[in-house]
């Protein structure tokens, strides 16, 4: 991972993101997202990027974000990818660091070092909190959106923590806030909570714990309206660059899933990594899968399960992880004995 040091005094304009904190979230110990527990629970809450219901660009008004229907000021209703996803994988490390903040040059967000409060805050608090912040020079700070604070986790084959070189006081074991509205299973007051990658959601009206969170600015704005384009076989995403299978392969092992991209026509396909499987969540959707129109939907009976290629542990690990597009859960499982459904990338 490559990265360099600026003085404060010239640090850029820029993007941040931020990632994760733990606790126990809809009675799932934040920890098992990191030890890969082979028990097929959720390992924990996403957030998609930072912005405003319909075309997935940020609110440039007021100092938070607005859910449109009588919910608290911060809530952010759809959130997508605004910037061009790297092919590599893993994908290669592009960041300029001050003292106080971290610039993402791949996403143009810039991030707060330091978590913002070491304690344990309500959502509506840290909501309020971002935009008072005065940090390196900018005034317009603000809580991140779930697919933001994936983007930070480095994912190759295996997940890796959030590096310490960038966010110092990071914990990898925590859930933290983001301002995403969770909308999957017609939850009425709910939003995304995030733990390094992995994501889930967090109940309003039923838990008074409060988690961390982590302060973000700027990003980049797709000038693309419309976000995915059928081809053939194959669904362009005009945000991120990648194109998908249309098609939905059955459950199978890890092993038969990659074998099955292998030999999609034309070549290159691959199975996809756990953060770009992420972005393919439709936060905006209620019903199952929540994954947009343009992708075939499973068979009746059939879970709406898929692989990403990202695995737990260390080589020569077999637990993999997968997103269940029924409600957005990340969650872990023996790739050789278990199955899932397979969507191949490009």
């Amino acid at each position: 991972m490559r990265y360099r040091i600026l003085p404060s005094s010239i640090a850029k304009r820029a993007i941040v993101l931020g990632l994760v904190s733990s606790g126990v979230v809809g009675g799932t110990v934040g920890c098992r997202a990191i030890l890969g527990i082979d028990d097929g629970s959720p390992l924990g809450p996403t957030d998609d990027g930072g912005l405003d219901p319909g075309d997935g660009t940020r609110d440039a008004g007021g100092d938070a974000f607005s859910a449109g229907d009588g919910r608290a000021p911060g809530a952010v209703e759809r959130t997508e990818p605004q910037w061009p996803l790297p092919v590599s994988s893993p994908a290669p490390a592009n960041y300029e660091l001050t003292d106080d903040t971290v610039l993402d040059k791949t996403t143009g967000l810039m991030w707060q070092r330091r978590v913002a409060n070491q304690g344990r805050v309500a959502w509506e608090d840290a909501v309020r909190t971002c935009p008072k912040l005065r940090l390196g020079g900018y005034d317009d700070w603000r809580l991140p959106t779930r697919i933001e604070m994936i983007s930070i986790v480095d994912y190759g084959p295996e997940a890796e923590p959030i590096n310490p070189g960038l966010f110092p006081d990071n914990n990898n074991y925590q859930y933290q806030w983001t301002a995403s509205v969770y909308r999957a299973e017609r939850r009425r007051d709910a939003r995304w909570v995030a733990t390094n990658g992995a994501a889930w959601y967090r109940d309003l009206s039923q838990s008074s714990d409060g988690l961390p969170f982590r302060c973000v600015r700027a990003g980049k704005v797709s000038g693309s309206t419309r976000r995915f384009i059928v081809e053939g076989a194959t669904v362009k995403d005009a945000r991120t660059g990648l194109s998908w299978e249309q098609a939905l392969g059955a459950p199978q092992d890890i092993a038969s899933a990659r074998r099955r991209c292998e030999d999609l026509s034309p070549p290159g396909f691959r199975l996809p990594n756990l953060r770009e499987l992420q972005t393919l969540i439709d936060e905006a959707e209620t019903e199952n899968p929540i994954w947009d129109d343009a992708f075939a939907a499973p068979a009746a009976g059939v879970a709406p399960t898929l692989w990403s290629d990202t695995f737990r542990g260390k080589p020569p690990s077999t637990t993999y992880l997968y997103v269940d597009f029924k409600d957005g859960a990340t969650h872990n499982q023996n790739g050789e004995s278990q199955r899932a459904g397979v969507r191949c990338v490009r």
